[in-house]
């Protein structure tokens, strides 16, 4: 880079984090090998491709992105959907994040059926950084059978809105 200043920034470890650090990693990526065995499909809300993909649609509802993470957040409802496993009973993970402007209280449906209810609290000013997390909900088999592919419904409730959704993987409940 000429006539520029610029610096690099390297961990340094001693050979005993070095190989702690091995050990995390090393986990980490067997923990998502599993997961990626079990996932049936992934759906990137916020991301034009993947809401095409899987044929996004909703009411009063708009693209999100925080920390760099897409997702998709509504006031009224918006869906998705997603393939399914006819022979199984899957698992809906749904990525949220800790960081909430209001309390939000909405419904997750599979092809019309309840599957939760789900309430996020404001997060209390000064509390540490944001951070994303799953919740799981279990899908009947009732619904999936005989199906390739469900409709998955984000519904807010009366004077509520829907909480971003960062992320909607389909999963085999056990593992192939």
């Amino acid at each position: 880079m000429h006539r520029r200043t610029y610096a690099g920034y390297w961990d340094l470890y001693t050979p005993e984090e070095w190989e702690a650090k091995v050990a995390e990693l090393t986990a980490e990526r067997e923990k998502q090998l599993k997961l990626d065995a079990m996932t049936v499909a992934f759906v990137q809300p916020g991301e034009m491709q993947s809401e095409r993909d899987f044929n996004e649609q909703g009411i009063n509802s708009t693209p999100e992105l925080t920390l760099g993470k897409h997702g998709r957040r509504g006031s009224d409802w918006f869906s998705f959907d997603i393939p399914v496993e006819p022979q199984g009973s899957m698992t809906l993970a749904v990525t949220y994040c800790s960081e909430e402007f209001a309390k939000t209280i909405f419904t997750i449906l599979a092809d019309g059926q309840i599957i939760g209810t789900q309430t996020i609290s404001r997060t209390a000013p000064g509390s540490p950084s944001p951070t994303f997390y799953d919740m799981n909900y279990q899908i009947p088999l009732s619904i999936t059978q005989n199906k390739s592919k469900i409709t998955i419904k984000f519904s807010a409730s009366t004077g509520s809105e829907i909480a971003a959704v960062y992320g909607l993987r389909m999963m085999r409940t056990e593992a192939p």
